[in-house]
């Protein structure tokens, strides 16, 4: 018999995020930054951070605006992640229960 035995002890696995499941999660962290924002508040830049992603921001380029009946904000974001920085243009807007919606979240072109 070998000295050397295999220790079969399993513990919990840490499941990767998929890369959707990531930039979705990511979705969610800015978004609520964005709503949670006073309207004094949208002349400053925003630092965000995902410590389930281990991605992070900085949030700016506020513009506030009227689509309808309903308040949007209009951003961009830094996504500073495992894969390089990337700039993005972001909307979010009011929905008519008070909660705010993602409505895009596009990668800046150029």
């Amino acid at each position: 018999m070998s000295a050397l035995v295999i220790d079969e002890t399993t513990t919990a696995a840490i499941t990767p995020l998929s890369a959707d499941s990531e930039i979705l999660s990511d979705e969610t962290v800015i978004r609520d930054l964005v709503a949670n924002l006073s309207a004094d508040e949208l002349v400053v830049s925003r630092p965000w951070s995902n410590t389930l992603t281990g991605s992070a921001g900085v949030v700016s380029n506020f513009t506030t605006q009227t689509d309808g009946v309903r308040t949007c904000r209009l951003f961009q974001t830094t996504r500073h992640s495992f894969d390089g920085v990337a700039l993005f243009n972001g909307r979010v807007c009011r929905r008519p229960d008070g909660g705010w919606d993602l409505v895009s979240l596009d990668r800046a072109s150029g």
